[in-house]
């Protein structure tokens, strides 16, 4: 096929728009809607190709020129990302970054960063290789794509274009059905993705079965489709967000309308708007464009933890633009269309694949050994004051892994009374692993009973509407998890106290007053609430990098505390004081009034994100409730 380059124009818009969402432009809040236009692209010229001429078929030769095409400028971009991460980021960070280059460089981000988290987590803004995503997305597509359009083809033509209508279908029909259900998966997995790339191939399919290279040939009414097209990709970037209800059936509007330019061809008025020479450049550049831009904006939002100024924006899209050209010029360009053909040529087929694949195993190699040691220690001269900083995690299960090792891994085992000791259970989400080490300290002799799930905040009354921003799946499972520690009323019974530790919010904190009577009514075990602890807007280690503090200068920026927890603390410790249950302050220990430190008393950072506390943390907030009085609760 010619070059088209209306399609130029089109990969020049996707790229634009995912590098003004990554910016940060809030009008472009929708702007990842780009990668799902690439999807379009790739889906339509891979079918057309593998179907149009015989000679492309040759799987060998097809694999090669998806290797020169992609490879050599990811790997390059990830070497210069892993060098750059190193230089600013703490070993930890470093390790961390070196998991997301061996990602990349084995074609698996996409399955590495699903089983990791949500692409909206917070941390995610941080990561300078999350964007490799869509291409092990890409990456997957190739390694499948090519064989089974090579068995369909041999069925004929419309045997394709009826395989290519069946997917677009029925992985639409899939995707949007399990949305809700699985949003990460969805937005991550290739099988999720697959009819996309088969939008894209039905309309090659069709345009091969009718013998054409385009189907439109009225400009008027290409200009037409054109605008059609253009305003269901602009429309969602504009107004989608990152909800799952966006992984469904709408997810579909922006692979539709980049369908609808590709069909228009090249219009013949607003059609130049996507042939005109500076979309072209960009579309010709895209591919680097997109490389480049995430690792620059990550490892800058890194440095300063805040939202950019507008000059900070176009500063970054200025340096995209420079390092993707370089880019594309020196790697990306250069070994793709080697200059020397000949076979023994260093750039040949067979010789290129195996400098790539040395290449990379020499890459793979040291970012495993990165991240298996948990980063490598830096030279004096890059090492800063919060450099020296251990934010190495400790283990949340190590007191309680002393009392019962099996609880680690299987906390449902963990709810079985003592007949001769003081029984006390720590129910609870995430946070509750560290209200037990907290429970520890303060009652050293007392037999431990946990019962809790991240994710799972474990009240009484909780339905599947409550956990909707988890997913069906993961609701149903805390639900099961909630009724099996609810049906357990004579272990409950037998219960000395029970303390309700979680990352409280003012919705959990509704449904406190109904769990508390659900125990008393079962038990008459004493019943502490241990209060929220501090949250604070970005992950901590961060912030102790980003403003320089220090043990000596401990006091975090107001514009990092979230206000609001601090106002519950109040707000709930209010109503203790009218109900018969014991309070147990936590906020007390991170703050004083609305001051509050970054460090523990012997010189240790508090928390290890942006409000779970280290173990060391978690053991001092127990001496912390000792000495304001806790331990006299069960005289």
């Amino acid at each position: 096929m010619k070059l088209r380059l209306e399609i130029q124009g089109l990969r020049a818009l996707a790229v634009t728009i995912v590098i003004l969402f990554h910016a940060g432009f809030e009008w472009a809040i929708g702007g990842y809607v780009g990668v799902d236009v690439f999807f379009v692209i790739s889906g339509f010229l891979i079918t057309y190709s593998l179907m149009e001429k015989e000679e492309n078929r040759s799987l060998g030769k097809f694999y090669i020129r998806r290797l020169r095409r992609l490879f050599p400028a990811m790997l390059v971009t990830v070497l210069v990302t892993a060098i750059a991460s190193y230089i600013i980021k703490d070993p930890a960070g470093f390790a961390l970054d070196a998991k997301s280059a061996i990602y990349a460089i084995l074609s698996i981000s996409n399955i590495g960063f699903w089983l990791e988290s949500g692409y909206w987590d917070t941390s995610s803004e941080f990561k300078p290789l999350l964007h490799t995503w869509s291409l092990g997305v890409e990456e997957q597509f190739y390694l499948v794509w090519p064989a089974l359009m090579i068995v369909l083809i041999k069925g004929g033509k419309k045997l394709v274009l009826g395989s290519m209508l069946l997917l677009t279908l029925g992985g639409l029909a899939v995707s949007h059905f399990y949305s809700l259900q699985y949003p990460s998966a969805v937005f991550y997995l290739t099988p999720f993705r697959a009819y996309q790339f088969a939008i894209g191939g039905t309309f090659a399919a069709i345009l091969v079965v009718l013998g054409r290279t385009h189907l439109v040939k009225n400009g008027l009414l290409g200009d037409l489709l054109i605008i059609i097209g253009a305003a269901a990709i602009i429309a969602p970037t504009l107004i989608f967000t990152g909800e799952p209800s966006y992984l469904g059936a709408m997810a579909s509007i922006p692979c539709f309308g980049a369908l609808l330019i590709i069909i228009a061809g090249p219009g013949k008025f607003i059609g130049k708007l996507f042939t005109n020479p500076v979309s072209v450049a960009l579309g010709k550049w895209s591919y680097s464009l997109y490389l480049v831009h995430w690792p620059i904006m990550a490892l800058y939002h890194y440095q300063v933890v805040r939202d950019f100024t507008l000059i900070e924006q176009l500063v970054m899209i200025a340096a995209t633009l420079i390092s993707g050209i370089i880019l594309f010029y020196l790697i990306e360009e250069r070994f793709r269309r080697p200059v020397a053909t000949e076979s023994n040529s260093p750039l040949s087929g067979a010789a290129f694949g195996f400098a790539s694949a040395g290449f990379a195993l020499v890459l793979t190699f040291v970012t495993a050994n990165a991240w298996a040691v948990g980063g490598f220690a830096k030279p004096a001269f890059l090492a800063s004051a919060s450099s020296e900083i251990d934010f190495e995690k400790a283990s949340r299960f190590e007191k309680f892994a002393d009392i019962k090792p099996e609880c680690a891994n299987d906390p449902a085992k963990c709810l079985k009374p003592h007949p001769r000791k003081t029984n006390i259970l720590v129910i609870g989400d995430s946070f509750a692993i560290y209200g037990l080490n907290s429970i520890a300290e303060v009652f050293p002799r007392a037999h431990l009973n946990y019962f809790g799930m991240a994710g799972c905040a474990m009240l009484y009354g909780a339905d599947q509407e409550y956990y909707d921003f988890a997913g069906e799946a993961r609701g149903k499972r805390c639900l099961d998890f909630a009724d099996e520690l609810y049906a357990k009323t004579d272990e409950l019974s037998k219960m000395d106290a029970i303390v309700i530790y979680l990352g409280w919010s003012s919705k959990k904190f509704g449904l406190l007053p109904q769990t508390v009577e659900y125990f008393k009514s079962v038990s008459d075990a004493k019943i502490i609430v241990m209060g929220p602890g501090v949250e604070w807007t970005e992950d901590l280690p961060l912030i102790i990098r980003s403003q320089n503090l220090t043990p000596r200068n401990p006091v975090v920026p107001d514009e990092f505390i979230d206000k609001r927890q601090i106002e519950l603390a109040v707000e709930m410790e209010e109503w203790a004081k009218t109900q018969d249950v014991i309070w147990a302050d936590t906020m007390g220990f991170y703050c004083d009034g609305e001051v509050c430190k970054a460090f523990t008393s012997d010189g240790a950072p508090m928390s290890s994100d942006h409000a779970h506390p280290y173990l060391h943390t978690a053991k001092q907030i127990g001496q912390y409730m000792k000495d304001n009085g806790l331990a006299a609760a069960l005289d």
